[in-house]
């Protein structure tokens, strides 16, 4: 169960790769094939000299619609839709899920020029997160109000070091003013985080140990130890295209040397085409991405058999100031 403010690298299937619809930055001066265009690139070429101007992914005061059909079916039970400030920031979302009256959630959130300041949700449930920020700006205390009655139920206390990177979080999970858990956090000079250490308990021992790798800006291995035990229980190897984009990635589980899942994705005229996951005994998911001409996925199929099939679809509409619909 998650008990921090940070997860632990899961993604959401439909808007995974919206970061990825253009692409990364410099080549590095490395030769390349595969590019996404069908011809070679030269060593001096740029990602933008290979794809052409990169589209503007700018949500600023845009409204997001995302609709999910649960079963291929031709039918759009659940719903979601966002809508986002002038600076890009999300202050509202209400989300509809199947086609129960009371499934309806509702949730408003509130900024400041530190960062996100509240968030309170309505309907089949009813919270509010609350967030605290020291004189410098940073990250101080982040709380949870499981019935947004003004009785604080969960409190995090974040410690930053001088850059705002969080290096601790003690964690009090009935809000009686004794920490419950803690969890930590190292960086490199870049950066970039380097481990995340759990504590679930308190009790000085650590309980589950991540160590993340990195090449440049590109995070190359990501190794869990699920039971603080030193022994790599799950390991991501990841490697990327020369566009820096993702292009391969090994999962290796309990120390074994064959992958026991493979994830592959494939680029378009420079745009994010399929994402596939491949298991040790060849059972394959492939999802494809549609998108609009700025870049934004707008329909995600998944064939959850690889037979062509579909099985699951979300499609998103972009609403947003000065674009034609």
């Amino acid at each position: 169960m998650q008990r921090g403010p940070l997860r632990h690298g899961q993604w959401s299937a439909p808007v995974l790769f919206l970061g990825l619809a253009a692409c990364a930055a410099d080549s590095g001066g490395k030769a390349a094939t595969g590019s996404g265009t069908g011809q070679p690139v030269d060593s001096a070429d740029t990602a933008e000299e290979v794809c052409g101007p990169l589209p503007t992914l700018d949500v600023s005061g845009c409204l997001q619609v995302d609709e999910t059909d649960a079963e291929a079916s031709g039918r759009w039970p659940d719903i979601t839709r966002r809508q986002y400030d002038a600076s890009g920031r999300e202050v509202s979302r209400d989300t509809r899920g199947g086609e129960e009256p009371d499934t309806e959630r509702v949730c408003r959130t509130e900024w400041s020029g530190y960062g996100k300041v509240t968030e309170d949700c309505g309907g089949v449930s009813v919270y509010r997160y609350t967030y605290i920020y020291n004189t410098d700006g940073h990250l101080r205390e982040s709380r949870y109000d499981s019935g947004s009655d003004g009785v604080f139920d969960k409190v995090w206390t974040h410690m930053t070091d001088e850059l705002g990177q969080i290096i601790e979080v003690t964690v009090d999970d009935d809000a009686d003013g004794v920490a419950d858990a803690a969890q930590t956090f190292a960086w490199d000079g870049d950066g970039h985080m380097v481990e995340e250490t759990w504590d679930y308990t308190y009790d000085g021992v650590i309980d589950y140990r991540r160590t993340l790798t990195w090449s440049g800006e590109l995070l190359v291995s990501d190794a869990e130890d699920t039971d603080g035990d030193g022994v790599v229980d799950r390991e991501l190897v990841t490697e990327y295209d020369e566009l820096d984009r993702p292009e391969v990635a090994y999962l290796y589980k309990d120390g074994g040397t064959t992958a026991t899942e493979t994830t592959r994705w494939t680029y378009v005229s420079c745009l994010l085409d399929t994402h596939t996951v491949t298991d040790a005994g060849g059972n394959r998911t492939e999802l494809t991405y549609t998108h609009d001409d700025m870049g934004r996925p707008t329909l995600v199929v998944e064939d959850w058999e690889g037979d062509g099939t579909p099985d699951r679809v979300w499609a998103t509409e972009w609403i947003c100031p000065g674009e034609a619909r």
